[in-house]
C-alpha cells in the first residue's frame, strides 16, 4: 500500500521534477528501516509531516557518531571475553549471524558467553563482570544510538567484524542489516541477491559423467 502511494506521488511530481524512489531489496521501493536504508550520501533529508503540514530539513551528526563507534571498537579489540547477545524480540536475532561471530572468535582464541535477551538494558549487562565487551545480534541501532549508555562496548555485528579486522572501517556507515546486497556475512540476508550460477550438471536430476582418461 505504501509503495503504491509512493508510485502515485512520483507520477504527480514527475511533471515538474526528476523523482527517484530508492530501494534496498528485499524492502519495497521507498521503504526504510532504522537499520536498513539505501545510500543517499549527497542528498538533503527533507521530511513532510502530514499532521502539522510542515516541511523540515533533518540533520545528523555523522562525524560524532563515527568517533564514538570507533572508540568503542578500539576498546573492544583489547577484550579477552565477549558477551554475545542474541535478540529474541520478533525477528531481530539471527542464529546465522551469531554463528558467524562465534566462528571468528574461536579462530582468534577469544572466549565468549552467549545470552538471549528480548530487551537490552545497561543494568542487565552490568551484572556480567567477567565480560569485557558485548556484541548484540538484535538491532544495530542499539549500538549506534545508545552505545554510550553502557559501561562496556556494545558493538553491532558489523562493528565486531571491524574490531576483529575481518573488514575495514567504512567511511559511510553501512545501514544494510536486512539488505540482500549487504557488505558482509554479519547480516542475515547477505548474498541473497546473488543467485548461484549452475550449469546443466548442477541442475536437479542432471547426470554427471566423468571424462574418459587414457594411460
Amino acid at each position: 500500500m505504501r509503495s503504491h502511494l509512493a508510485q502515485q506521488c512520483r507520477e504527480e511530481l514527475s511533471q515538474l521534477y526528476t523523482v527517484t524512489i530508492p530501494q534496498a531489496k528485499p524492502l519495497s521501493p521507498g521503504e526504510i528501516l532504522g537499520c536498513t536504508a539505501p545510500k543517499l550520501v549527497d542528498q538533503d533529508a527533507i521530511v513532510y509531516d502530514p499532521y502539522s503540514k510542515k516541511f523540515t530539513r533533518e540533520y545528523y551528526e555523522h562525524a560524532e557518531m563515527h568517533t564514538l563507534r570507533r572508540q568503542a571498537i578500539e576498546t573492544a579489540r583489547k577484550a579477552q571475553t565477549f558477551g554475545l547477545i542474541l535478540g529474541t524480540l520478533g525477528r531481530q536475532g539471527s542464529p546465522m549471524v551469531m554463528k558467524e561471530i562465534e566462528q571468528k572468535l574461536l579462530e582468534r582464541g577469544k572466549s565468549f558467553v552467549t545470552v538471549l535477551l528480548s530487551e537490552i538494558f545497561p543494568d542487565k549487562l552490568a551484572q556480567f563482570d567477567e565480560v569485557d565487551a558485548w556484541v548484540q545480534v538484535a538491532c544495530p541501532r542499539l549500538s549506534i544510538d545508545w552505545g554510550y549508555a553502557f559501561t562496556k562496548p556494545l558493538l553491532s555485528p558489523y562493528e565486531m567484524s571491524v574490531a576483529l579486522e575481518a573488514v575495514p572501517w567504512q567511511n559511510t556507515y553501512p545501514m544494510d542489516f536486512y539488505a540482500n546486497d549487504s557488505l558482509g556475512p554479519w547480516t542475515p540476508n547477505h548474498g541473497k541477491s546473488r543467485p548461484t550460477k549452475r550449469g546443466a550438471a548442477g541442475r536437479m536430476g542432471a547426470k554427471v559423467v566423468a571424462p574418459a582418461t587414457t594411460m
